[in-house]
């Protein structure tokens, strides 16, 4: 963008316009942070009202494991595909048209690919596409779940966020103190997931909330929006600078880079949930049934499809249109096809994932009369996710 100002000191410039209205897409990255805390949400919210109710939620561990493996992977594997087709097939052909070939444009071998499908991303190999090392984040956090149920259930939710917020902390701390050691970077590495528990658990302690057993902050609504506002305002502006740091080579901005991280993940996190439960208040309800409402929950309904295919459509669309362009069109042009080719890509693969095979359910209830009785035991089986 600084470019294209240097380029552009016309105000009356329409791309200039274009420029600054698409700017906040620089923080898109931001956006982990509010996928992690909904997925939180969204897995456990089905756990904690059965616990609110009384009931002893126990997982079913082969059940939980397949329809997560379900809802993500046939997806996953035809976005690798998808992507592998455009990145592999198509760019080269544009190229050998003559168009440029993009600055970032870096071809992986078959072992990359096969350990992107065991989610291995950023931990022994790069991504297949770069987007996907949330993914693999995710799906370890997913792996990790029964723990967070287990001390919920167990200890309480407050429980389950100090735990995940001790296990953040420790993690950046290592890697503070002796992230100069192979050994040590390769161990944070697998354990990447840590940094992002804490967000994730966030997202199903707001479940906790709503159904009763944890408490909200007890102050009016105005001030619950500004504490919140300013915690996303800090928690961007440390961010930001942190992936600046992160840019520049050296262990001392490595070091410098891992504290305001931390504190940026954190108050990133209070916010995103805060908005999350500010959201689900009843007085909200008309906003989500107004037009603008509508069209959050039609993104919102493929938008898995989206993160899933739109970065090897950006970049086909920037080596047709030529490159390097300083122009705002060709990026804003790239976001609305993704969008259209997203929404074919999730009824074409995405919508047959969203119900698992009959007799495939993730969590078993058993009522607490059941616990004490000599009679067998009723399970009813209940549809996480």
């Amino acid at each position: 963008m600084t470019a294209f100002l240097k380029e552009h000191p016309n105000w009356w410039n329409p791309d200039l316009w274009l420029a600054w209205l698409m700017s906040p897409f620089r923080m898109g990255f931001l956006g982990v942070q509010l996928l992690f805390v909904l997925s939180g949400y969204c897995i456990h919210r089905n756990q904690a009202k059965a616990l609110a109710a009384g009931e002893d939620v126990r997982l079913n561990l082969g059940h939980y494991a397949f329809r997560r493996f379900f809802r993500i992977y046939p997806t996953y594997v035809a976005a690798l595909a998808f992507s592998g087709l455009i990145l592999y097939a198509l760019i080269p052909w544009l190229v050998s048209l003559g168009y440029p070939m993009p600055t970032d444009h870096e071809k992986h071998s078959w072992y990359v690919l096969g350990m992107n499908l065991l989610t291995m991303q950023d931990i022994l190999v790069p991504p297949y596409v770069d987007v996907f090392w949330s993914l693999s984040i995710e799906i370890h956090l997913y792996v990790v779940y029964p723990i967070v149920l287990w001390v919920t259930r167990r200890y309480g939710p407050a429980m389950m966020l100090k735990m995940t917020l001790a296990a953040a902390i420790l993690h950046m701390g290592v890697g503070y103190a002796g992230g100069n050691h192979a050994a040590v970077r390769q161990t944070l590495a697998f354990l990447h997931f840590m940094i992002y528990w804490f967000t994730w658990c966030i997202g199903a302690y707001i479940a906790e909330i709503q159904f009763g057993r944890a408490k909200p902050i007890r102050m009016p609504q105005w001030a619950q929006w500004a504490i919140y506002g300013m915690c996303a305002a800090v928690g961007a502006g440390l961010s930001v600078v942190a992936k600046e740091l992160g840019a520049q080579v050296g262990h001392g901005a490595e070091q410098g880079r891992l504290p305001l991280m931390a504190v940026g993940e954190v108050l990133m996190a209070v916010a995103i949930g805060g908005g999350l439960w500010l959201a689900l208040r009843p007085e909200m309800s008309r906003i989500w049934s107004s037009m603008v409402g509508r069209m959050l929950a039609f993104v919102g309904m493929f938008s898995f499809s989206l993160y899933a295919v739109h970065r090897p459509i950006l970049v086909a669309f920037t080596v047709w249109w030529g490159g390097q362009s300083h122009s705002m069109l060709p990026p804003l042009l790239g976001c609305l096809c993704a969008i259209g080719i997203a929404y074919l890509f999730f009824h074409v693969v995405e919508r047959w994932t969203l119900m698992p095979p009959k007799g495939f359910l993730m969590t078993k209830k058993v009522p607490p009369t059941a616990v004490a009785s000599v009679e067998p035991v009723l399970v009813k089986e209940k549809i996480g996710r």
